[in-house]
C-alpha cells in the first residue's frame, strides 16, 4: 500500500477493515500517525495488534478513552468471529 503516492487514504481504510490485515492496519496507522491524526492512528494500531505503542500515543495525545473505545471493540469482534 502507498498512501503517500495514491493519496487515498480511504481507500486503505475500507482494505483493511474488509480484510483484517494486520499489516495492512500497521501501514494505515503509519501513515495517521505521520499526519498528525493521532485518533485514526490509535484505531489502527489497535487493529494492527499494537496495543502498547496505541496506548503511549492515546497517553501522550489525551486520548484515553478512544483508546479504550478501540479495544473494546477489538475484543467484542474477536469473540464474534
Amino acid at each position: 500500500m502507498q498512501l503517500d503516492r495514491l493519496g487515498r487514504p480511504e481507500d486503505a481504510v475500507r482494505v483493511v477493515r474488509e480484510t483484517g490485515s494486520v499489516e495492512a492496519a500497521k501501514i494505515v496507522a503509519h501513515y495517521f500517525t505521520r499526519i498528525g491524526d493521532h485518533a485514526s492512528a490509535i484505531q489502527f494500531l489497535v487493529l494492527s495488534r499494537c496495543p502498547e505503542a496505541a496506548f503511549r500515543l492515546a497517553q501522550k495525545h489525551r486520548k484515553m478513552e478512544l483508546y479504550a473505545e478501540a479495544l473494546g471493540k477489538l475484543t467484542y469482534f474477536s469473540k464474534q468471529i
